[in-house]
This record gives structure tokens, sequence and C-alpha cells, in this order.
């Protein structure tokens, strides 16, 4: 192999998986590569069709990928990919309702069609000559010989040799196993222990005159004490359809059903049809705890995979990205060991770091939601604008939980909603 622990000319990078995070990784890889004047041959595999397949994901893309996309990887989004610019925010508990919206359109949220998208930033793999091969990686074997190492990369369409692999698999059930089992001595990658498993379904109305009239450039999102199995339901506009998505530790397509022909919902919805429990749905899920040892000698995960996803607000497509960069950052500068990848750590510092935050918050969220106190901070916001502006924070993934947490002011003002919320605890 051409370098021990450098990526260095004729040094090869496998990266497992095509969609955002990997993209992202390889697009920066071959840029600093070249930048440095580095021959490194980067293999990505993606064993998905983009045309006839895609990932169970709402999509919309939070702030600040927009930016990020520009300023790191030099891709501006297509017009035509952007199917709504989400304005704000609809919060309902049922009974409670608030529309939360931003003056500041700098940091803008898109609604989008996933696979579109995810078709989009592959060609751009593609544009940029970066090779991909169109198969299913079966296993990984570390081999340790004469004081070096090489990554042996198993596909159904052959056997590559490689300096580092990239773990961009999501939480696809097969590569996680593989991706543990083959890093056992090498640090040993351990999935995400938690997931959120979600349900998602989409309506396509008699007209696009519906959902302008009916949901406009909003998404709505639930919080209802009478579907307990449900943490928060979403309806989103797209262009001509509605995407309608749970999610929640044992969320099941009964509670969909269920979601669909609530009242607070089924306002926003079509006239309900007789068939609602035949509609498709997909199923899907995301992590809600970091992976251990998410990284190591020679391995590194980005995406789902690591599991730094925000605890409450996924921020799935935005953080894919931001991690593959941050990934290849580290590769290239510092190296392809396990202190060398600390670098990778320190640079995501901003996810991992948020985490007992997000939990937290995910918590007090899922207990106001049990003790149907939704009713309550929702009238309270309406006319508390530090509250309104706590909510939109939080749905809209525009600051982090440790900054809304420590805001001058929130302190004293969750110190008086705790009081409040005992209170009526105990009046019940």
């Amino acid at each position: 192999m051409p370098g021990k622990h450098k990526l260095i000319n004729g040094s090869v990078v496998a990266i497992i998986g095509g969609g955002p995070a990997g993209c992202s990784c390889a697009i920066k890889l071959r840029q600093l590569a070249e930048e440095r004047g580095i021959g490194l041959r980067i293999i990505l595999f993606e064993r998905k069709d983009f045309n006839l397949h895609y990932n169970q994901c709402v999509g919309v893309l939070s702030p600040p990928i927009e930016k990020v996309l520009e300023e790191e990887l030099s891709i501006s989004i297509p017009q035509e990919l952007i199917k709504r610019k989400i304005m704000g925010y609809h919060i309902s508990s049922g009974k409670s309702e608030i529309l939360l919206q931003s003056k500041n359109e700098e940091d803008p949220t898109y609604a989008v069609r996933r696979v579109k998208f995810d078709k989009f930033i592959l060609d751009e793999v593609i544009k940029r000559g970066i090779e991909v091969i169109r198969s299913r990686v079966t296993d990984i074997e570390f081999i340790d010989k004469d004081s070096r190492c090489e990554v042996k990369i198993y596909s159904e369409s052959g056997t590559i040799t490689a300096d580092v692999v990239v773990g961009a698999f999501g939480l696809d059930e097969g590569s996680l196993h593989m991706f543990e089992d083959s890093t056992r001595n090498r640090g040993r990658y351990v999935r995400p222990r938690m997931v959120m498993h979600t349900f998602i379904t989409k309506v396509h109305p008699d007209s696009s005159e519906f959902i302008n009239d009916k949901l406009g450039d909003i998404i709505h999102a639930f919080l209802l004490s009478s579907l307990p199995n449900i943490e928060f339901g979403a309806i989103t506009p797209k262009g001509d359809h509605i995407i309608i998505n749970i999610a929640g530790e044992h969320v099941t397509s009964v509670d969909l059903e269920n979601f669909l022909k609530h009242p607070a919902v089924a306002k926003f919805l079509p006239p309900a049809r007789d068939n609602i429990d035949q509609m498709v749905s997909y199923k899907g899920h995301f992590p809600t705890s970091p992976a251990r040892n998410p990284y190591g000698d020679r391995y590194i995960t980005v995406g789902d995979s690591t599991g730094w996803l925000r605890p409450f607000k996924g921020k799935g497509i935005t953080t894919a990205v931001m991690t593959g960069i941050s990934a290849a950052k580290a590769m290239i500068n510092h190296g392809i060991s396990k202190k060398g990848l600390d670098a990778y750590a320190a640079e995501c510092e901003y996810l991992t770091k948020d985490y007992p935050y997000g939990t937290l918050v995910r918590f007090c969220s899922h207990l106001a939601v049990k003790t149907n106190y939704y009713n309550f901070l929702i009238e309270y916001a309406k006319k508390e604008d530090r509250l309104a502006k706590i909510f939109y924070d939080s749905v809209s993934g525009h600051r982090s939980y440790k900054e809304i947490l420590f805001e001058k002011g929130n302190f004293r003002l969750f110190a008086k909603l705790g009081v409040k919320f005992v209170g009526n605890v105990v009046g019940r």
C-alpha cells in the first residue's frame, strides 16, 4: 500500500454508500486532493438506482445546507429540485395551535423530492470523475502485513484493495453488522443504540390549489397527547403532493392510520377517504443516540451511521453533508489513523456536545405530550415571544439546543414554566 497512515499519491479511498454523506465526502476528497496535488483514487459503492429506489425521508433541507453546499462543495441547488420554500411552522396540540414564522431568510429551509436530490448529488460525483460502482458491498477485511495494512472491500461485482474505508450506509442492517464485525479488532464500531421509527405516506390532492390554500409554505407539526405512541407527526407540503410522517420508538402503521383520522390532522388533508387503511406507507428509522467508536485505524463513518443527528429534529440530510465534508478534511489533513481522525471528532463537536441538551429537550417534550401540557405551552407562547422563539428554533434547527437552553433570560422562563407544570400535575 502507498502510505502507512497518510493519503498520498496512489492511495485508495473506498466509500460505501452514495447518499448525501458519501457523495459529499467523495467530492470534498477530490477537491482537497487536487488542491494538494495528490493523485487519489476514490471509489464509491452505491447499489441503488435513484431512478427506481429512494430513501424513506421527508426530504427537507435544513439550514445551513445551502451555504455549506456552495462554500464547501461549489454546488448550487437547482431551482427545479426545490418543491417549496418553507416559510414557517404550525404547531398543534390538538386543542391549541400557533403559527411560527421567521423574518430571517438568509438560511432558508427547502422541501425537495428526496430521490431527485440523491440523484442530483450522485451525478455531481460522477461529473467530477469519481469512480462509482453500482454494487452491494458484501464484506470488509482489514489485513495487517509487513508493518502495513490494507483494506479489502468485497462486493457483488469484485474485490478492491483500499487504504481506508468510509461507512456512509446509514442504518442499513447488513452494512452495520458488516462494519461491526470487521472492525472488532480495530476499535470496534458499534451502531447507534437507540433509534426512532418512522412511517411516511403521501397524498395527491385533486389540485395544487388545495395545497396552496390549506397548507401554504408551512410545515404543520403535531404533538398529540391522545396518540401516545407518536412523539411527533408532521404534514409537509411539496409541489403537487403532501408528505405525512409520524415518529416514535414504538410507532406502527396503525398509529399512522389513527394520526390521519385525527380531527386536528384531517382538517389539513383532502376530504377523508374510505380507504385510509389501504394507503401505501413506508417504514424507516433514524438514530437518536451516538454510535460508539465511529472511526478508528483506516475506517470512518459519516451521516446516520454516526448517530450524530439532533435527537429531536434529525436534520438528517444536512448532518450527512456536513459530516461527509468533515471526514474528508480529517483524512486529507491529518491522516487515516485513529489518532489522525480524532480531528474529525473535534470538528464535529458541535453535534456531539449538543446531544445531551437535545436529549433533555426531547424528554421534556415527550413529558409535555403525555401530560397534556402542550395546550398550556402553546397558549402561553402566543403572548410570550421568548417561548415562541424557543419553539421556532427547536423545530427549525437554526440553533443548537445548548444555545436555546442557555440563552440569557430563558432559564427564568423555564423555571416559571416548571412551576406551572408541577401545579398542573398536582391539580390533576
